[in-house]
């Protein structure tokens, strides 16, 4: 039996392109499946009590969506909108239900995983909303930068920004105005200058000195 629950999963496991704006669900759906993102960026929101959705977290490759509300058992807490063009590998979840009965172990193993998830990302809130958004700009472009930068020249690297200007932001619980006045201050201070759709890091070992100072361990390997 557990061999044919795990031959289950595999069968109807789908790998999907899924196009920018893409909402995978809503905020008060059941679950439906279940998602692993394998490349590109999936925002998740929450409606706050005057009605505004507030973008509350930023979903990298490698990381999973819909899991702790499949655990629950209840509906989806927040929205999932694909802010970039997303490829992600979904299970449906009487799938993994039935997976789950077959394979008592394999639960356990899911609800670590959910455990481990949902303590980075509350990590992640803390350390932005106990700062300033000079701060959690530095933050964000750091995340940004680890999960898709690539090398460095001279000391100096830059990144092609995969999410809206609006959506980085946002990320940052900053508004528009506030998000401008914060990169000119970035830029005076040198740490990083917004080119059209890329971020250039001019000393990037400076940057990431101001990051640790930020929040100790946001570099680590």
């Amino acid at each position: 039996m557990p061999v044919s629950a795990l031959a289950a999963l595999n069968q109807r496991k789908k790998i999907k392109q899924k196009a920018r704006g893409t909402v995978l669900f809503h905020q008060g759906d059941g679950v439906s499946s279940l998602y692993r993102l394998l490349s590109g960026v999936v925002l998740l929101s929450q409606v706050d009590r005057s009605g505004v959705s507030v973008i509350s977290h930023m979903v990298c490759p490698g990381q999973t969506l819909g899991f702790r509300a499949f655990i629950d058992g209840g509906l989806h807490g927040v929205s999932a909108v694909c802010a970039t063009q997303a490829v992600l590998c979904c299970i449906p979840s009487d799938v993994v239900s039935q997976a789950f009965l077959s394979i008592p172990p394999l639960e356990r193993v899911f609800a670590r995983h959910v455990a481990a998830e949902l303590s980075a990302t509350e990590d992640a809130v803390m350390a932005l909303s106990s700062r300033s958004v000079h701060d959690r700009m530095v933050l964000v472009l750091a995340r940004l930068y680890r999960q898709f930068g690539s090398g460095q020249e001279n000391g100096a690297a830059r990144l092609v920004l995969p999410l809206l200007r609006s959506d980085i932001a946002a990320l940052a619980g900053a508004a528009r105005e506030t998000f401008s006045r914060s990169m000119h201050a970035l830029e005076s201070e040198g740490l990083v200058v917004l080119d059209g759709d890329e971020a250039v890091f001019p000393d990037m070992a400076r940057f990431r000195r101001a990051a640790q100072l930020i929040q100790p361990g946001v570099w680590a390997d």
